[in-house]
């Protein structure tokens, strides 16, 4: 039974794990008393046992312990522990277990599992800081915890061996060997009672029987004690100066049945067992926690009390022969209980013990065996507590894994049960790995949910579709400007199949019809490795005009993003609401994008699909769906300085009617993007930003006429005409109007391109200003990364509605810097040829095939015609072909055909 009963337990955990619940039970939640907790019903596997409550358990504080005082009045942080310790019980105790056929002697005995809930007191208020709380404990009293059983593993060890036999000085007879030289077989149990670390000495308690003789008892005054049962002769009575242990109740079964503590009170008998009285008379009177009890005592029966030296071998006793050395680093007071051993004895082989080991070598405890895991961390209170942290693991029975569910499986009850989705996040953070699959349902946030580095490794998907993330309509919205889900330096993480409604938070009061302002955000990524969102909706839905927000945010470095199959839906596109957005401000500046693929996703009436100013790396956006949008992909190197200077002095020296100067501020946007830099301010202002360098106003200024210089500079070598004099990287709205000479390029304008739109006929100062601002501070903090961008096979149409039209694709970079841009298999139609369906801006080297770029009429519906397509690139590395563009393109540099020749050469760039 044993062995079959071991062999079980060790597969339990192989399958469950150490510890870990599987309906939400052992739950922790206040109590009464000074750092009172109640322990709530239900099952939990420790140490491979099931264990089960019907109902609550109340631990109160005690108003008597100082400990607990303490705690309460210090606000001080412990962890609940949960502690199972096993202990034998035999038919003394639970008369049920009684042979009653054998008339008197009875050696039935049941091993019970106790439990108890012990508070530990830690410095920390997490589940991590607490573990560490309980093992320091522990291992000050020489207790490790195992991980792959929690058990308690004590470093005290016994080695057992025989007083040596005398020594024969005649060399004509055989020495005699030592060895036990009792009368019967025997079973020794001997423990610890005392221990000097610093000394390195103890005294140690032995007896015959296993010391398992054990009697009820009564109490008469504090040094007599009645025995219930007399003893079955005298051998196996008390005897005087024989050792004793008053034990005390550890657990009321009823019906007359009790469990004894597994330690107690020891001392010595004045007075051996009177079978006329049926008392003993101890030599120490008896602490007054044991006197008045209504419940019996229970006496047990030790041989001796004896001094020993740590690593000495030394005698039980003068008769028996038998020796024991003992090490240890210290005796448990705390946690775990006092170690005990257990070997046999036998005259008919004096020499040998049983096991062998114990003759071997030093052993460990044979017991008692105990298991501890954490169940919470709480703060004291005088009455009762707060829990800050649920330590307990969450597994979902293999009955419950059905339509794709696994990992831990909740429903939005479960989730609340346990205090919210962010203390099961937090729950499952630490380990490594973890899959939570949530139920359908919604699940209502009080607060936004942050994900930090312990989470890294987390997945969040649904199981079967339906789960719905949303704000508590009676929370404090303006928690939620920050979005549903927050990620702050994690790694690994997944969000799969979730449905996200995130509330319209209001900047201000609102007007007598609708508000003016507002944000709404679904996820704030601040710094992000390797993030997977995948089969998600976002409800972007907004009713106020100067709304700003978006599905996800980036406000930091952010490396291997896969955004795919997901949905970003409005059902009209009011304000600045975008899909996916990585923004920089002059605040804010740290954005990167790198080693991202957007794919398969779905855009409906959004002011913008994806816009990404940031420090641009590796990109692919791929098979994406716009529809009713604004503006389809736009991104953008953070360092604009340079692009800003091209497109300010391009639209200052040659006006606005100048075919490259209208192509950069298609591509440039000045006015849009300093708008959703403002925008953005609102809500990244609130966001932890990088420490940036300490530089100077200065140095600023040097740097931001340096980008200036340099974006300048390159115009007037595309354009072939003389640099004037040296200005500010935003120089004064003058002369830019219809007074200023075209350009002297040699780039002719496609048909219908001849301006760019009326807003763009004077120079939008505030707007250069806030692009340089913010590209100064990305500059600042720059990682240098290569832009390698992909645009292949999205089909983007753009429709006229209450916000502006932008561009349907667009990639601006710098001239400084060797980025390379491929646009590919892509379909783009936009309302008219007042907008640009793809721009293209500074790229080192672009290849633009396949295409279909059609703008749907001829005439601007506002403003100045554009071209369809307007490319102006750093280099003449571009290859442009097999395009179908309607109406105008306008591409620079201008290519130079070879001769004809029967080869396909002169359908390509050659350099």
């Amino acid at each position: 039974e044993a062995l079959e009963g071991e062999a079980l337990r060790l597969e339990t955990i192989d399958i469950i794990g150490p510890a870990g619940t599987p309906d939400n039970g052992y739950q922790v939640t206040s109590g009464t008393g000074p750092a009172g907790f109640d322990v709530g019903p239900g099952i939990f596997y420790l140490g491979g046992w099931r264990l089960e409550q019907d109902a609550a358990v109340d631990v109160p504080g005690n108003p008597n312990s100082k400990t607990d005082i303490e705690l309460a009045r210090q606000g001080g942080d412990f962890v609940v522990c949960l502690l199972i310790t096993e202990r034998s019980v035999g038919a003394v105790e639970d008369q049920a277990l009684r042979e009653v056929a054998l008339g008197g002697p009875d050696s039935a005995a049941r091993a019970r599992l106790m439990q108890s809930f012990p508070r530990v007191a830690t410095d920390g208020d997490t589940c991590a800081q607490g573990a560490v709380s309980v093992a320091a404990l522990l291992a000050a009293e020489g207790v490790t915890i195992d991980p792959y059983s929690d058990e308690l593993i004590s470093s005290a060890t016994l080695q057992a061996g025989f007083t040596p036999g005398p020594v024969n000085t005649d060399p004509c007879q055989p020495t005699a060997a030592g060895g036990y030289l009792g009368a019967d077989n025997q079973m020794v149990r001997v423990t610890v009672t005392a221990f000097d670390p610093k000394a390195q000495t103890g005294t140690m308690l032995w007896g015959w029987n296993n010391a398992s003789l054990l009697y009820r008892a009564t109490v008469n005054d504090p040094l007599t004690l009645t025995l219930a049962t007399t003893p079955v002769d005298e051998e196996h009575a008390p005897q005087q100066t024989q050792m004793v242990e008053i034990l005390a109740v550890d657990l009321d079964l009823g019906d007359g049945d009790y469990i004894a503590d597994g330690e107690g009170f020891v001392t010595s008998l004045a007075q051996g067992y009177s079978f006329d009285t049926g008392q003993i008379i101890l030599s120490n009177p008896l602490p007054a926690k044991y006197q008045g009890l209504t419940t019996p005592l229970f006496v047990r029966l030790w041989q001796a009390e004896v001094p020993f030296n740590a690593g000495v071998q030394t005698p039980l006793d003068a008769v028996s022969g038998i020796t024991v050395a003992i090490s240890m680093v210290a005796l448990p007071t705390r946690i775990a209980k006092r170690p005990f051993w257990r070997f046999a004895v036998r005259p008919a082989t004096p020499t040998s013990i049983y096991p062998q080991r114990y003759l071997d070598a030093p052993q460990p405890p044979d017991g008692p065996r105990q298991w501890i895991c954490d169940l919470a961390v709480c703060k004291a209170l005088i009455n009762g507590c707060t829990v800050l942290e649920d330590c307990r693991p969450r597994f979902n029975p293999l009955t419950g894994i059905s339509g794709g569910c696994c990992g831990l499986v909740l429903g939005p009850d479960d989730v609340t049960a346990a205090g919210g989705l962010q203390a099961v996040v937090d729950g499952l953070g630490g380990s490594g790995p973890a899959l939570l699959s949530l139920k359908p349902g919604t699940y209502t946030l009080e607060a936004p949910v942050t994900l930090t580095s312990i989470h890294d490794g987390l997945t969040i998907e649904s199981c079967a579709g339906g789960v719905i993330l949303q704000a508590d309509a009676n929370a404090d919205l303006t928690t939620f400007r920050s979005g549903l889900v927050v990620m702050d330096g994690v790694a690994e993480i997944t969000l799969r199949g979730l449905v996200f409604l995130p509330p319209e938070v209001p900047f201000g009061a609102a007007g007598a019809k609708q508000v003016r302002l507002s944000s709404i955000l679904a996820i704030m990524v601040r710094t992000v490795h390797a993030l997977t969102i995948e089969d998600c909706l976002f409800s972007l839905t907004t009713t106020a005009v100067e709304s700003f927000g978006g599905g996800v945010i980036v406000a930091g470095p952010s490396l291997g993003v896969t955004i795919r199959d997901n949905e970003f839906d409005a059902k009209t596109r009011i304000g600045i609401v975008v899909g996916v957005l990585a923004l920089v401000t002059s605040a804010a500046a740290g954005a990167e994008m790198d080693q991202w693929d957007v794919s398969e996703n779905r855009f409906t009436n959004l002011f913008c699909a994806v816009i990404g100013f940031a420090q641009l790396g590796l990109i692919s956006c791929r098979h994406n769906v716009v529809v009713g949008g604004g503006t389809g992909i736009v991104l953008a190197e953070a360092n604009l300085g340079a692009a800003s200077g091209f497109t300010h002095e391009a639209l200052k020296v040659a006006g606005p009617t100048d075919a490259l100067a209208q192509a950069a501020w298609a591509g440039l946007r000045p006015d849009m993007l300093a708008q959703i830099i403002r925008r953005g301010e609102t809500i990244l202002a609130d966001q932890p930003a990088p420490a940036a360098p300490s530089v100077s106003d200065v140095a600023r200024q040097t740097l931001a006429e340096q980008l200036y210089g340099s974006g300048a500079a390159a115009y007037h070598t595309m354009a072939g005409s003389a640099p004037g004099p040296a200005t500010s990287p935003v120089p004064p709205a003058t002369g830019a109007a219809a007074g200023v000479k075209p350009s002297a390029s040699k780039a002719k304008a496609a048909a219908g391109a001849a301006a760019p739109k009326s807003d763009a006929a004077a120079i939008d100062t505030a707007s250069f200003e806030t692009i340089n601002e913010a590209a100064v501070s990305a500059e600042i903090l720059e990682r240098k990364l290569t832009p390698a961008i992909r645009l292949e096979d999205n089909e983007i149409t753009l429709t006229a509605g209450k916000t502006a039209l932008w561009v349907g694709l667009a990639v601006v970079l710098s001239p400084d810097e060797p980025g390379s841009v491929i646009v590919s298999g892509n379909r783009v139609v936009v309302p008219d040829s007042g907008t640009v369906a793809c721009a293209l801006l500074l790229a080192e080297g672009a290849i633009v095939t396949g295409n279909f770029f059609w703008q749907l009429n001829a005439k601007p519906a506002s403003g100045s015609a554009v071209a369809s397509l307007a490319i102006v690139n750093a280099s003449p590395a571009l290859a442009v072909t097999g395009n179908v563009i309607v109406w105008s393109d306008f591409i620079f540099p201008q290519r130079t055909l070879p001769q004809p020749s029967p080869a396909f050469e002169f359908l390509n760039t050659v350099l």
